[in-house]
């Protein structure tokens, strides 16, 4: 008789179910990701896409820079059109890489410096009419050192930018002209910083176990992964639900991020295809390769036809003038919004799958 015989039944089935959910978190566990899975993956995210994606915004801010220096020295027309241009592109590009909420861009708080956004008591209008209200004010360093961050960034400078007066006010070596002028160098400075700094924080995510800053490459993985999984519900709280209000009557499209530049939607296309690109974008390895490689390919494929089917959604979306958002526009928004909710709670099983544990959501309180 062996040892099992000699149990009563009850304490037979407790030990053959502690048995059963051991070889069950085994199994687990030899589908989770490794160490070297995530090292790899950490490795490959931060080379193809965040290093990259901040030396982009550097770029085009030092043009967004050279630009509205040059548009105070020539107040006219063409060159307006020529640095809003340049304003839509480095906002693209800081709505490519914004998704990565942590590390050098959270550093003295430049994150809510480049964009103080939502800003739901509207104390950048009142900041900004502060700033302005001493035309003898020199907008240098030690001005943006003291401001207040809801002046330091994009949405001031969209204030600006897009007034309703046109170049009006930008004429003359104006006030506004050269708080522009030193918005747009503070952010390209701000942005050069964060570049530099993320060879370090490179450093640091890529050396876990070696320099103690991290325990494990997976602790370090959880930081992209947070910025994958938590992503969407803030961008359909946000930039949709804030926006659309209850129901149509109740619309309110100035809520919207960027309405004064139009570029709204564009926004929302940037953000979904950074975050696609964090799904299963990167070589040779991906977050998509790794729940197949953890047996759960129907779930990549489920999250990769939502990114697919979401920006379809996206590009058939036209951009919101003069914020008339019509029923058509509504309906498709709200539909985004319904594909992005879908998208959060999938991609929160894929964590779960994958062993990473999220922990506090970062963007509570957004």
């Amino acid at each position: 008789m062996n040892a099992v015989d000699t149990l009563g039944s009850s304490q037979r089935f407790r030990w053959v179910l502690a048995i059963s959910c051991l070889l069950i978190a085994n199994l687990a566990l030899a589908d989770a990701p490794t160490e070297q899975d995530w090292q790899q993956l950490n490795s490959a995210i931060i080379d193809q896409q965040v290093i990259p994606g901040y030396q982009q915004l550097a770029n085009s801010t030092a043009r967004l820079a050279a630009d509205t220096e040059q548009l105070c020295l020539q107040p006219d027309d063409q060159q307006l059109q020529t640095t809003q241009a340049s304003y839509r592109q480095a906002m693209h590009d800081w709505q490519s890489i914004k998704h990565i909420n942590f590390g050098p861009v959270t550093l003295l708080m430049r994150n809510f410096a480049l964009q103080y956004w939502p800003d739901k008591r509207n104390t950048g209008s009142s900041q900004l009419r502060e700033a302005l209200a001493d035309p003898s004010t020199d907008y240098n360093a030690e001005f943006f050192s003291h401001a207040s961050i809801s002046v330091k960034g994009f949405p001031a400078l969209e204030r600006i930018l897009f007034n309703d007066t046109g170049i009006e006010t930008l004429s003359g070596m104006s006030a506004e002209c050269r708080l522009a002028q030193g918005i747009a160098s503070h952010v390209h400075q701000m942005a050069v910083e964060i570049h530099s700094e993320w060879s370090t924080m490179r450093e640091r995510m890529l050396g876990a176990g070696d320099n103690n800053y991290f325990d494990l490459h997976a602790d370090a993985a959880t930081l992209l992964m947070k910025s994958l999984a938590e992503s969407p519900e803030a961008l359909r709280d946000n930039k949709i639900l804030a926006p659309l209000g209850d129901s149509y009557d109740r619309v309110r499209w100035q809520r919207s991020e960027s309405w004064r530049s139009e570029q709204s939607i564009g926004n929302l296309r940037a953000n979904l295809d950074a975050l696609h690109a964090l799904y299963s974008g990167s070589q040779p390895i991906s977050v998509k390769e790794l729940l197949v490689k953890a047996d759960e390919p129907a779930l990549a494929d489920t999250l990769e036809q939502q990114f697919i089917a979401l920006k379809a959604q996206l590009d058939s979306l036209d951009e919101v003038k003069q914020n008339n958002v019509s029923e058509r526009q509504y309906q498709q928004l709200s539909d985004v919004a319904d594909g992005l909710k879908q998208l959060h709670t999938d991609l929160n099983t894929a964590m779960y799958t994958l062993n990473i544990q999220l922990g506090f959501n970062s963007r509570d309180g957004d």
